[in-house]
């Protein structure tokens, strides 16, 4: 009697594993295998990175960009919508997107994303698209 209960408990737990892992996997990757990044995120600073007076250079950096409340809207047909404000008056861009197994990369004609216009590739870090760039690696994206 005791190893059934043993085995219907092994069958349980392995079968909760499976499902955990499937649903896990489907919201960072999509059926092709590539991130699933589908959704807004905002910009802000990659405080996982930069601390202290390091931080605060960078925070003052992002402040004074003329491109505000950016955010890239990602949508399942890869079209990525990025939208900021610039002197008060809200500014979009559309554009595509391509999506490999841990990054993200687009062309932002306008440089609402980091001041200036330019490839970009984002990399998932800590729930974080973060771009893939050393001296731009302050600047990440957060999920709305």
């Amino acid at each position: 009697m005791k190893s059934i209960g043993k085995t219907v408990s092994a069958a349980v737990l392995a079968a909760m594993m499976l499902f955990s892992l499937c649903s896990c996997n489907s919201s960072s990757q999509s059926n092709d295998g590539s991130l699933n990044v589908e959704g807004t995120w905002k910009r802000a600073l990659n405080e996982d990175d930069y601390h202290g007076s390091g931080a605060d250079f960078y925070r003052n950096y992002l402040d004074n960009l003329s491109a505000k409340d950016t955010t890239l809207s990602f949508g399942a047909d890869k079209k990525l919508t990025i939208s900021a404000k610039v002197d008060g008056a809200d500014k979009s861009v559309e554009t595509t997107y391509s999506a490999t197994a841990d990054a993200v990369s687009f062309s932002d004609v306008n440089g609402l994303v980091a001041g200036s216009a330019g490839s970009y590739t984002l990399k998932m870090k800590n729930d974080k698209l973060v771009v893939d760039s050393e001296s731009l690696n302050y600047i990440c994206f957060v999920k709305q």
